[in-house]
């Protein structure tokens, strides 16, 4: 078995940036990239010949490669994976839970090394960035697709089911310039791996950034109607640019504007506005009388003076108030807006989406603090998710 030890040579914001993430996670010296090459996908008869890590020492990111230099050193590369496994507590990879981690756990029993010892954590980053592959505009979730979307370009030429045929000529012919082929492979796959951490910081822009300001900016108007865009002003800075319209609606025509500008701790959401005659509907239909001739409810206490035949009990359908006006479409509910009143206006009662007049919109934004503010916004970020859960499971082998 051979080891190659290699010091990275990234760019210093490169550095910093996956450092920060890896410290969101733990400390630094404990968390290690990991990626794996082998002879096949059947974990009882094919081989790992080939483990890549990726890890922070002494200030610097070292990748380290262990190779098979025959079939015969795989029970000493599982061996060298368990010994040096020890020394992390978090190990991340790309599909690593349903290949990589799975497939080096299967061998090893297979080939009858202990390794119940092993007690790190795993961070399956697909896992983590596949419900978001229609926000980014990934037709799939493979490593090279996500690579492309970060502008990473890579010398290897090869992906892992065509470097199997180029391993056993190797491991033949014993020719360093086919050795050199299959640890830049790996080399390129577990270092990239590494600069995936950017979705992560990107994605903590809509999971734990604070929104310190919104406002409602200038409309845009087209053929297909009207948007009106929040300017959302955040606590961090964004780390790629990325713009994209989203479905707001499973089954709708309905789309917003997600917009986003490296550098900038300002974004924007552009979303259409209606007008119309919404209902604002209240949530005790039992304090209520409907008056039908009016259209209208009055609360019980007020109705003293209203003749029976001219009331009737009110219901979750007839317990609203009606408005016309103009709205911005908003999402689902803002949750605990009874504490700072927003009023969410509908279509009908069992209408999960609500609508805000813009007048009052405008001046809610201008009263509430950061927590509040944050709540309404978040509740429009879920949205990319929802939109790319709407369609069929992923099929794709993600390597």
């Amino acid at each position: 078995m051979k080891i190659l030890k290699t010091q990275l040579s990234l760019s210093s914001n490169e550095t910093e940036s996956i450092k920060a993430q890896l410290l969101t996670l733990g400390p630094l010296e404990q968390s290690v990239f990991l990626d794996i090459e082998t002879t096949g996908f059947n974990r009882t008869y094919d081989s790992v010949y080939l483990i890549g890590y990726l890890y922070y020492e002494n200030h610097s990111f070292y990748i380290e490669q262990h190779l098979a230099s025959s079939l015969q050193d795989e029970p000493v590369l599982l061996t060298s994976y368990t010994e040096r496994m020890q020394d992390f507590s978090l190990c991340i990879t790309y599909n690593g839970d349903m290949f990589d981690l799975a497939f080096l756990e299967s061998r090893m029993k297979t080939l009858h090394i202990p390794c119940d010892f092993l007690s790190f954590r795993s961070l399956d980053l697909l896992k983590q960035y596949r419900p978001y592959a229609k926000f980014f505009g990934w037709d799939n979730c493979k490593l090279k697709t996500v690579e492309q979307f970060l502008g990473t370009r890579r010398d290897d030429a090869f992906d892992g089911g065509q470097l199997i045929d180029v391993y056993y000529e190797y491991i033949r012919r014993d020719d360093p310039a086919l050795e050199r082929v299959l640890l830049l492979h790996n080399f390129e796959d577990v270092q990239n791996l590494a600069r995936l951490m950017r979705i992560r910081e990107f994605l903590s822009i809509l999971t734990d950034s604070a929104v310190l300001t919104v406002a409602l900016r200038d409309s845009l108007i087209s053929e297909e109607g009207e948007w009106r865009s929040l300017e959302i002003h955040l606590d961090r800075q964004i780390p790629f640019s990325h713009e994209t319209w989203i479905p707001l609606q499973k089954k709708s025509p309905l789309e917003g504007l997600f917009s986003f500008e490296a550098g900038s701790s300002i974004c924007y959401v552009t979303l259409p506005v209606t007008e119309e005659t919404l209902r604002y509907y209240l949530p005790n239909p039992k304090d209520y009388y409907y008056l039908p001739e009016q259209d209208t409810i009055l609360h019980k206490s007020l109705a003293a003076d209203i003749p029976p035949r001219l009331r009737r009990a009110a219901t979750a359908a007839t317990c609203c108030v009606p408005r016309q006006g103009l709205f911005l479409y908003g999402g689902p509910p803002l949750a605990d807006a009874s504490a700072h009143p927003l009023h969410g206006f509908r279509r009908g009662p069992k209408d999960a989406t609500v609508y805000y007049e813009l007048d009052e919109l405008t001046h809610w934004f201008s009263q509430q603090t950061s927590p509040m503010l944050t709540a309404y916004i978040r509740g429009l970020w879920k949205i990319p998710i929802a939109s790319s859960h709407s369609g069929a499971p992923s099929t794709d082998a993600p390597r």
